[in-house]
This record gives structure tokens, C-alpha cells and sequence, in this order.
């Protein structure tokens, strides 16, 4: 999960999704950022997502630690069939729901299909009161998520121009590009790419173990090292490989592992 910063906190990099199947709300996505701007810089922008369309753009290669996914639905055949073709293509992050609608059988039918919200309104009419409440539950979920930026275990990347910040738990391993000084940052969900070396990757998080000349990896989130193949396994199916160099201290650093 990647952070950006706000005063003394690090939030999660975040993604607000609204699907909707309802009419005349083009001014959702403005009235929303509004509330948001008086509780947090970090959403500059919401993705409306119209639910009629038989094709959508693909957000999964996008980077997002966190989605936030506002489902502005009433009842309509195969509704839920639609909703999941959505959710497909949205980014392989956490994902938080909320529904704001009319109906609560639209919602009761969400919720038995595993689209349990954060929060729920139920309500036609999106005046000042419903953005506010929506902006609120919003933020409570940016700060449900929040780390401290005091924080030891967290190293800090650019990406574009623009800062974040990764923590350790979250990253596999780190490996180098074909390209001089960029790194290729593996994390459990995402990766990012970085101008920066793994010196100074080190120097920020000495928890950090070389396994090749080229490569950090985090052994806390190794499930398996297979020694004779000299391969580094992980639970979301990447690998690593290790020189021989670095076998029997890694091997000794996680023994219950090694195979």
C-alpha cells in the first residue's frame, strides 16, 4: 500500500469510483469534491463510472492502494451482473463500498452478494446534508487507514514528480530495471517503478536483505524458499531469485521456510 502525506499523517493513495444507473447527476462528482476539499487535500478527482454503458474503461493498471466505490444504484434487470463487470476492472486494491440510493431492497441485494457497505444512505434527495454525511464517511475511512508519519518501517519513493510513501509490511521485494538507477518496487497488491538506488533504498530500511546483486527482499513476506532452485516464493504468486552468494544466509534467516 502506497501513503501520501497530509500534516503529520500518511494516507493511503486513493481512488473514489461513482456508479451510478441514475439520471441528472451530473453535479455528484463536483458537489462531492466540494465537501471533500473542507476535510482533505489528497481527493482531487472522483472517476464516474455510468452504469448503461456497455463498455468501461479499465482502471486496473492503475496505481491505488485504495478504492472507494460510491454505488449510486436503483433496482434494474441484472444489476448485480453489471456491477461485478465493473468491479472487475476496477484496481486491485482494498476496496471500500458505499451505497447512496433510494431503495433498501437494491441494498439488502448488495449487501447477500458480498457488496457489503462501509456506510448507506438511503435517500432521493442529494442535497448539502447527503454530500456532507458522504464526505464525512469518506475521510473516516482515509483516517481508519492512516499510518503515523513517525512511522520507522516506511520508505519513501517519487513517482512523477509526486511523493509517496511505502510501507515495509506491504513491499515483497525490490528488484533493479534493465534501465540505470530505476527500481521496480514489488508490493503484495501493485508494484511502482522509481528512479532510485538500492543504496539508498538501504539506507532508509536496513530490515531490508540483499538476495542478489540486483535485488532487496523483505523475507518477513516470503511463504517459501526452495534453496536447489534458488527461488524466493510469496503468497500473490511473484518470485524472486537468489544468487548463490546469498543461499545459506538466507536459508539461515528463515529456516522453517527452506525447502
Amino acid at each position: 500500500m502506497a501513503y501520501q502525506s497530509e500534516k503529520n499523517n500518511l494516507i493511503p493513495q486513493t481512488r473514489i469510483f461513482v456508479i451510478s444507473n441514475q439520471p441528472g447527476r451530473q453535479d455528484f462528482n463536483k458537489s462531492l469534491l466540494q465537501e471533500m476539499g473542507n476535510l482533505s487535500d489528497i481527493i482531487k478527482f472522483v472517476h464516474p463510472i455510468q452504469l448503461a454503458h456497455s463498455t468501461h474503461e479499465k482502471y486496473t493498471d492503475v496505481n491505488c492502494s485504495l478504492s472507494i466505490i460510491i454505488l449510486n444504484v436503483d433496482e434494474e434487470d441484472n444489476l448485480l451482473k453489471k456491477l461485478e463487470a465493473i468491479v472487475e476492472q476496477l484496481p486491485l486494491s482494498i476496496k471500500y463500498f458505499i451505497y447512496v440510493g433510494p431503495s433498501k431492497k437494491t441494498l439488502e441485494n448488495l449487501i447477500r452478494c458480498h457488496y457489503m457497505p462501509y456506510d448507506a444512505l438511503i435517500t432521493k434527495d442529494f442535497d448539502y446534508k447527503t454530500f456532507t454525511i458522504l464526505a464525512a464517511d469518506i475521510y473516516n475511512i482515509l483516517k481508519k487507514s492512516s499510518l503515523s508519519l513517525k512511522d520507522s518501517d516506511i520508505i519513501t519513493i517519487s513517482v512523477q514528480r509526486q511523493k509517496y510513501f511505502l510501507k515495509l509490511d506491504d513491499i515483497l521485494f525490490i528488484i533493479t530495471d534493465s534501465h540505470p538507477h530505476r527500481l521496480i518496487f514489488h508490493l503484495k497488491n501493485t508494484e511502482y517503478q522509481t528512479r532510485m538506488t538500492l543504496k539508498q533504498v538501504y539506507h532508509q530500511c536496513k530490515k531490508l536483505t540483499v538476495c542478489h546483486e540486483g535485488a532487496l527482499v523483505n523475507l518477513q513476506n516470503v511463504t517459501k524458499f526452495n534453496k536447489h532452485k534458488r527461488i524466493l516464493y510469496f503468497e500473490n504468486g511473484d518470485i524472486c531469485e537468489v544468487s548463490k552468494r546469498y543461499i545459506k544466509s538466507i536459508s539461515e534467516k528463515i529456516p522453517m521456510k527452506t525447502v
